[in-house]
Formats: C-alpha cells, sequence, structure tokens
C-alpha cells in the first residue's frame, strides 16, 4: 500500500515536476511520460503522442478493442494525458485512478475542456487498493511509466488482474531497472524522483506476471529511446532557463543536473531501462491456448 510518507514525498515531488513537465516535455499539455521517437527530430510534442500509439498498437497486435463498447482504466494516470487522447481517437470510456489530488483537478479541467465528461472518469486512489466492486470490470488495463512508484509491484499486478475481465489485456510501460546496472547508476534516477521502492528489471516483472495468472504476450525494450528524450529534455530545460520563478531555480537546477548524470549513466552503465509488457488475463481453460500463442507452452 502507497504509504502517506510516500504521498506526501510524491505530492512536493510533482508540485515543481508538474511545472517542469508543461514547460519542458508537455509543452503545456497533460503528458508525463516519456516519448517514442520515430525521427532523431521528433519534438516533444510528437513523442509523447507515438508513445502512446505506440501501446494502443501493442495491446491491438494481441485482441485489446479500442472503441465506444470498450472500458479502459489506466492506473497511475497523472494528469490524464493518455485518457485524454484514448477517449478523443477511439470513444473509450476511460477511468483514471491515480494518488495526487493535485493531477486529478487538472485531469477533470482538461477533461471538461475537451468536452470528455462523459468519457473520462477520475477516481482518487492508489493502484495497489483499488475499489472491491471492480471485480472483473474492464476489458484493458493500461498504464504508462507510473508503477515505479509503487512500494509493492506484486499487488499493483495482483490487483490488475483482479480488475481485468477474464480475457482482458493488460498493457503497461514503467521505468526500470536496468538487468546489469550498478545500484548507484539506479539511485540516481531514484534520488531524483524520490522513489523509495525497488525498481524492478523486466525480468522481475515477468516473473511477477505469470506468478498473478497473467500470460505474457508481448515485452519490448523500449531503453534506446531513452538517451534522446532526457537529452531533449535537458537542452529545452537550459534554453528556457529564463522562465523559471525564483522559487523553482533551486529545485530545477538539482533537477536538471540529475537529468545530465541519468544521461550518462544510461550511456555508460545502462542505470534504467524502459520497457513495456502486453498480457491477456486469460478465460478460465484457455491458459494453454495464450501460452501457445505467446511461445510459453507448457
Amino acid at each position: 500500500m502507497v504509504t502517506e510518507h510516500a504521498i506526501d514525498n510524491m505530492s512536493k515531488l510533482y508540485h515543481h515536476v508538474n511545472t517542469f513537465y508543461k514547460k519542458i516535455i508537455a509543452k503545456g499539455r497533460d503528458d508525463i511520460h516519456i516519448g517514442f521517437f520515430r525521427t532523431p527530430d521528433d519534438n516533444a510534442n510528437a513523442t509523447s503522442r507515438q508513445a502512446i500509439e505506440e501501446l494502443v498498437a501493442l495491446a491491438k497486435s494481441v485482441g485489446a478493442h479500442f472503441d465506444p463498447t470498450a472500458s479502459v482504466v489506466d492506473l497511475g494516470a497523472g494528469m490524464g494525458g493518455c485518457a485524454h487522447k484514448i477517449a478523443t481517437e477511439y470513444g473509450c470510456a476511460v477511468t483514471c485512478v491515480n494518488i495526487l489530488p493535485s493531477q486529478n483537478a487538472i485531469n477533470r479541467a482538461r477533461s471538461h475542456e475537451q468536452g470528455l465528461d462523459h468519457l473520462v472518469s477520475v477516481v482518487d486512489g492508489s493502484y495497489d487498493n483499488l475499489p472491491p466492486e471492480w471485480d472483473d470490470k474492464f476489458d484493458t488495463v493500461w498504464s504508462m511509466d507510473a508503477f515505479l512508484h509503487g512500494p509493492d509491484k506484486r499487488a499493483i499486478i495482483a490487483e490488475a488482474f483482479r480488475v481485468a475481465k477474464p480475457g482482458a489485456v493488460f498493457i503497461f510501460s514503467d521505468i526500470m531497472a536496468g538487468q546489469y546496472a550498478l545500484q548507484k547508476d539506479i539511485d540516481i534516477y531514484r534520488h531524483r524522483n524520490k522513489i523509495e521502492a525497488e525498481m524492478f528489471t523486466m525480468a522481475q516483472y515477468e516473473q511477477v506476471l505469470e506468478e498473478t495468472g497473467f500470460v505474457v504476450l508481448r515485452a519490448r525494450d523500449f531503453t534506446a529511446h531513452l538517451v534522446p528524450w532526457l537529452r531533449s529534455g535537458y537542452k529545452d530545460s537550459i534554453q528556457l532557463w529564463d522562465t523559471f520563478s525564483d522559487d523553482e531555480l533551486p529545485f530545477f537546477d538539482k533537477y536538471v543536473q540529475s537529468y545530465k548524470q541519468s544521461v550518462e549513466s544510461l550511456v555508460e552503465a545502462e542505470g534504467q531501462a524502459w520497457s513495456a509488457f502486453v498480457c491477456v488475463k486469460p478465460k478460465q481453460g484457455e491458459e494453454d491456448k495464450y501460452r501457445r500463442l505467446s511461445g510459453r507452452a507448457k
């Protein structure tokens, strides 16, 4: 369970980070996740949108449907960037779960501005303790770059399994520990983002997913996008330095230097990984069918 101390840490972090992302990464939008590059010249607007599109395409490749009949839950939804894009483009009903009231307020306001009140709902809560009445509720369980803040990854995965309908797709991306990273390089990222929890590797996530009951159908390593994304954020922050207030500058000075350190640790030591998993909660009796599809038949 996410503790009050962890929530306080995240609230303090995102008090400034929301400003940083809105000015530097999201360019005034509501996306606070890593970007996916298709050309070296892609800007933050493009990479953010393309990351969502890549995950949607991966989910569709295993049978997920995004249309007005589909129900989606976004775990750790932040300011709602993913939900707004999915609801707008596909007409899906998206339930956002997020623990920070400040981000949820932005999500609700932006949903209203975009005319999405009938499609996007926002629930104040933790993704490792979802409402008990949500058993077998959603067609798709979604998350982008949020689980790293959770202290108990097993509880998060278990809750995702519980609220997924039998046959539902679970797709998520996350910032993970590099497979061969030294702890000091992982801690650069953890320190910048006030992360007290252990960061999982891809192998650890895959093990927990399978133990929980999911069948992993796709696993993708997107780490190559991290360095250009961080470099882009570092470059833009330097160019816009004069726009930060006196209250923000002490935080951003440390944060931006840590960005630079993260680039160095990624290049030299593979300190973090950015990866995605696409899984299915099999219907009873269909476990072997999905394992054959995944190449993991037992």
